[in-house]
């Protein structure tokens, strides 16, 4: 580009303002700094809701689907889910109620909703059961009818003891009651409370899970709205006595979301961190110069701080992915900075301040020009896509690399005047690379394309959530959890059908599909076989009836005689039982020497037995029940308002690639007059993804095609330095492929990043070679240096990024290390080769005579 009079003077006048209040320049940068950074500390915000990531278009038959969906169903929205879990299955219940209750007395949670201890599933357990455990379970309660109705005529601790000594005598080796076992287990602390009615069972053979779903009350205008709501969890948590051996632990989308930010927040500060000490080494192995490598960390802290300045009023708010920009700005912002203070070294030797601050400026300043719009326009290429999360990362991105290329031109000379690095001398700079004979790479660039090309044909996409999330986190461990009790899904779709005759009608037709496993209705919430199972509960209700009354027992003057005739029956029984009665036996010696311990069993035996024989009586005595019946906490996560019914389909394998959750969801589709779920979700929006990155790409290479053309005014230039960047990004793909990296919702911007961040270093090698004219001699001046030390830099805050706590932000860190680093060794092995085989003429009149390296 040629360089008018009007530029010259522009310039002039520019640097000879910025030298002259070179102090007052540097003092005002870093106060408007400082109030960027002010400006964001108050008002800027983040954007923890993961639904404003992308914004399909409203004419989607599947988002209208999921939308009508999710308005029809609030409650299943925007939820957190506890998970009580443990062996103990009356202690998980108790632990259940407890919490429940908590937090319905609390205010912070819109619905609070623990279906496996609501009252009305309480009370009708035993319709749930088939009639093979229903009978066993009934057999059980007539077991335990002689022991209970004993005790209930003097509920104290003496007849307790009488009970079981006779059971001992009259079935050695038999298992207790459940009655007698649960009231003799709960002695030695004396906190007694009967265990249920099923003796026959081990009840600590397996893991018993319950959940409670909350609903907070959200506010997206906080800074981290789910935090508060899963704080507010915690806290009643860690306030109610969870017993030994009960583990307690939150999952659902709150959690998931919250735990996807602050993995986001603490990779950030891990990343920048690790970001600053690698920039630290590289420069000052690299460039040896404590003025200018305090000058780019001054840039660094000033641009970020302005960058979110930026942000505040243009965006408002950052999400989980436009939050990388911090460590982003580490290399990028690093970039402008290097060649200038390089080159204006190399200036230093023959020219004073003010002339190499202005004679660098006019070699620099069109390149770099070049470089802020095409990485601009890669950043950008995203702002028009349905792709919400990148668009904005890429506006506040793009304003960084205007406010990096800014502060190159203000902060940088104002710097420099003030403290001056020492000058180096580029004649006896000796070609950094080993003199190899390379000049058959030429040759290469389209057979290594071409295999590379084979190979990335077949990368995949993976659009999976969950895919992004660590999967070592309290929440996604949890959800695997659920996931693997068949508690949730990954795969299921959502339908509504318009009536009860329509759910059964469509189950049976989804039911029939090749790929379609499980499909479940709300009158599959309704137990088969009401009426015969309720005569089944007639007859054991009848029995009982007996017990009309609980009656309190009298003083504890049979307690020594009770414990003599227990030891007396202790004597017929083999030795083994005999030792597992010893604690007891122990216990009750020591009960009978404390009268005010005897006073607090006997009152604690007789309100558990009236407990247990209400909560008996209602278990018995309990109806057959219908869809109507069902309470309204219920019925609102199954049927909506407008009685349409909730139709829940699972396939029948495990959806493992795109292919299958096509094919899957287009089998459903084609029978069910709707679809919702996260299934429906993912598979649509890792399509907008799609296309928001196929538009990207594309509006990045035509993008910065016409810049290149626009600024060389040479076509063959243009794409000479085109070729390592897409020989890059196949390579990239490639690798990917190969070790088994996949594309995801976030690393899915890396190509249009390569396409328009790669392609600085081909700028500079090629404006260089256009100033020389002999491509052997590029490695000699500070371009190549400074090409170098860039791209290491950006390298180092890529790879530093790749640490980060959230697997999406790591993947784009992980991705573009590869990127950046393919295109540096390609840009300098085979650029400056095809510069010399094609023998391009440089502005200077000269033609290339020899490859860069022999």
């Amino acid at each position: 580009m040629a360089e008018t009079t009007t530029d010259r003077q522009w310039l002039n006048r520019w640097f000879g303002l910025v030298q002259r209040y070179s102090l007052q320049t540097i003092i005002l940068l870093a106060c408007l700094g400082i109030a960027s950074a002010t400006l964001f500390a108050f008002k800027g915000k983040i954007n923890s809701d993961l639904a404003d990531l992308v914004k399909p278009e409203e004419n989607l038959i599947w988002y209208q689907d999921n939308e009508y969906f999710k308005a029809a169903f609030p409650d299943l929205q925007q939820t957190a889910i506890v998970v009580i879990s443990g062996q103990d299955g009356n202690a998980v219940k108790q632990t259940t109620r407890d919490l429940a209750d908590a937090f319905t007395a609390s205010n912070h949670y819109e619905s609070v909703f623990a279906p496996t201890v609501h009252d009305f599933l309480e009370q009708r357990l035993l319709y749930f059961l088939p009639l093979d455990k229903l009978e066993q379970w009934l057999k059980g309660a007539e077991f335990n009818y002689g022991p209970l109705l004993r005790i209930a005529d003097e509920a104290d601790l003496s007849n307790v003891i009488f009970s079981l000594a006779d059971f001992i005598q009259a079935n050695p080796g038999l298992q207790l009651p459940v009655t007698l076992d649960s009231l003799v287990n709960s002695l030695p602390s004396g906190e007694l409370q009967l265990q249920g009615y099923y003796p026959l069972v081990d009840q600590n053979a397996r893991q018993h899970i319950h959940l409670i779903l909350i609903k907070g009350r959200q506010d997206f205008n906080q800074q981290l709205p789910n935090s508060e709501i899963i704080a507010n969890i915690r806290q009643t948590i860690e306030a109610e006595a969870v017993a030994e051996g009960i583990e307690v632990h939150l999952t659902g989308e709150v959690a998931l979301a919250d735990e996807e930010l602050r993995a986001g927040l603490q990779g950030i500060g891990i990343a920048a961190s690790i970001s600053a000490v690698l920039l630290a080494i590289i420069m000052v192995i690299g460039i040896r110069s404590t003025s200018i490598i305090t000058a780019i960390f001054a840039m660094l802290i000033i641009g970020i701080s302005l960058t979110l300045g930026f942000a505040t009023l243009t965006i408002g708010s950052f999400n989980t992915l436009s939050m990388i920009f911090v460590v982003m700005f580490f290399g990028l912002g690093v970039d402008f900075a290097v060649h200038f203070s390089l080159r204006f070294q190399v200036g230093l030797r023959d020219e004073s301040v003010s002339s190499a601050l202005l004679s660098t400026s006019k070699d620099l300043l069109p390149a770099l020009l070049l470089c802020t719009a095409t990485s601009m326009l890669a950043f950008l290429s995203f702002a028009p896509t349905a792709y919400l999360g990148l668009a904005e990362l890429g506006i506040i991105s793009a304003g960084g690399m205007a406010i990096a290329l800014f502060l190159t031109m203000t902060l940088l000379p104002a710097w420099f005047t003030r403290w001056s690095p020492a000058s180096i001398d580029t004649r006896v700079t000796a070609n950094p690379l080993p003199q190899l004979k390379i000049s058959w790479l030429g040759y290469c660039v389209i057979p290594l394309g071409l295999v590379a090309a084979f190979i990335a044909k077949d990368i995949t996409f993976d659009y999976n959530v969950l895919a992004m999330r660590d999967e070592n986190s309290e929440a996604t461990q949890t959800l695997l959890t659920l996931q693997e009790a068949q508690l949730a899904t990954d795969y299921s779709i959502s339908v509504l059908a318009d009536s009860a005759t329509s759910a059964a009608h469509l189950k049976q037709h989804l039911t029939s599909l090749p790929l379609v496993g499980d499909v479940t209705t709300p009158l599959d919430f309704l137990p088969s076989e009401q009426s015969t199972k309720q005569l089944m509960l007639q007859e054991t209700a009848a029995l009982y009836a007996n017990i009309e009354e609980v009656l309190p027992g009298e003083a504890n003057q049979q307690l020594e005689p009770a414990l003599d005739y227990f030891k007396a029956s202790l004597q017929t029984v083999d030795d083994e039982s005999r030792a597992h009665y010893q604690p007891l036996l122990h216990t009750l010696n020591a009960i009978v020497k404390n009268p005010e311990r005897q006073a607090q069993i006997n009152q604690n035996i007789h309100r558990q037995v009236q407990v247990a024989l209400n909560h008996l009586n209602k278990l018995l005595t309990a109806r057959p029940f219908s869809i109507e019946d069902i309470p309204a906490a219920f019925k609102s996560r199954l049927i909506t308002d407008k009685n349409q019914y909730l139709v829940s389909v699972q396939p029948k394998y495990k959806l493992n690639s795109r292919i299958e959750t096509d094919r899957f969801i287009k089998q459903v589709m084609q029978e069910a007059p709707n679809t919702a779920g996260r299934t429906i979700v993912e598979w649509g929006v890792g399509d907008v993804v799609v296309k928001a990155f196929q538009q990207a790409a594309s509006l990045t290479f035509l993008g910065v095609s016409i810049l290149l053309m626009a600024y060389f005014r040479n076509f063959i230039l243009a794409v000479l330095v085109l070729i390592p960047i897409g020989l890059s990004v196949l390579l990239t793909l490639a690798i990917c492929q190969l070790s088994g990296l996949t594309l995801n919702m976030a690393n899915i911007l890396v190509i249009p990043l390569i396409i328009g961040l790669g392609v600085d270093a081909g700028i500079h090698v090629v404006h260089r070679y256009q100033q020389t004219g002999a491509s052997d001699m590029l490695l000699s001046f500070s371009t190549s240096k400074a090409v170098l030390i860039s791209a290491l830099t950006t390298i180092g805050t890529f790879f530093s990024l790749s640490f980060s706590l959230h697997k999406g932000a790591a993947s784009v860190g992980l991705l573009l290390t590869i990127a950046i680093s393919l295109m540096l060794l390609v840009t300098f092995l085979i650029l400056p080769t095809l510069l010399h085989r094609v023998g391009v003429v440089s502005k200077s009149g000269h033609k290339s005579k020899r490859p860069l390296i022999r």
